[in-house]
């Protein structure tokens, strides 16, 4: 099961967060099959207990039909596979310096310059340009990425200007404030330290330590920085990113709410 927050406590340890990710990262299978089955009417709604004696024979005929007319739910290799998982174990394994660093210099209350940036900002130029393939490789999976142009649109104005609060006193790291996309009256903060590459990053929501992976803000800021700025027509809403459900089939059914840090607030759950 996903770690739940202890009362008092604002956010999940890394451990905890790190942990949390390998399970939902495995429920994703579960999930997306279950997503598919239920795409039949019959099945995708509560059922009365008349229904009991038969609804094992339905699903095995579901399944046995998705099968054999259904395209496979990833069209990931073995190989990929494996090296996903040995990378997302390997992380699980680390501490997030960066948060250490942030506490320990009190950058979290440190009063700093905050400016709103567009695609000729001369703020964070040194930022790392990356493709979309490089930020997925950086949050090790699609749900994050795929809600990066939506949530960046959100903070979008009519001219151009991203609305969101970009700060780089502090060298190589870029601290950033995001409001949160269920209530407005909340910020997030976040950090993300680079060089020629990302190579770390903190968010204070409560998903936001771990390193395995990212949560949806640390995604959308750097997919904006790193990519979306750069396009010519990055004030246009045809800018967006690839369809990854090209690649993983019906991934759009199958990631629940668990998957969004934001929603945590709302529901008390945990990814």
């Amino acid at each position: 099961m996903p770690a739940f927050i202890p009362k008092g406590q604002k956010q999940l340890s890394t451990e905890e967060a790190n942990n949390s990710r390998l399970v939902t990262k495995v429920r994703w299978v579960v999930e997306s099959v279950n997503g598919r089955v239920k795409t039949w009417k019959y099945l995708g709604k509560t059922l009365p207990n008349s229904q009991i004696p038969y609804i094992g024979d339905y699903v095995r005929i579901v399944c046995s039909l998705c099968n054999k007319y259904r395209p496979p739910i990833t069209s990931g290799t073995f190989d990929a596979d494996i090296a996903v998982a040995s990378k997302m174990t390997m992380l699980a394994k680390k501490t997030n310096e960066l948060q250490q660093f942030v506490l320990e210099n009190g950058l979290d209350k440190r009063s700093m310059k905050w400016t709103s940036i567009d695609a000729d900002s001369n703020i964070v130029k040194d930022f790392p340009r990356l493709a979309e393939e490089d930020i997925r490789e950086l949050t090790i999976g699609v749900y994050q990425l795929k809600t990066a142009k939506s949530y960046a649109a959100e903070h979008l104005t009519d001219d151009g200007m991203f609305e969101i609060l970009v700060s780089n006193d502090v060298p190589n790291i870029v601290c950033a404030k995001i409001q949160s996309r269920h209530t407005s009256a909340k910020k997030y903060s976040l950090w993300i330290k680079y060089c020629e590459t990302i190579m770390s990053w903190y968010c204070t929501c409560k998903n936001g330590a771990r390193v395995v992976g990212m949560c949806g803000h640390i995604s959308c800021i750097i997919w904006y920085l790193a990519f979306a700025r750069h396009l010519s027509n990055a004030g246009d809403e045809s800018l967006g990113i690839r369809d990854w459900t090209e690649d993983v089939d019906d991934a759009a059914r199958a990631i629940d709410s668990s998957e969004d840090e934001d929603a945590l607030d709302n529901q008390g759950q945990e990814e």
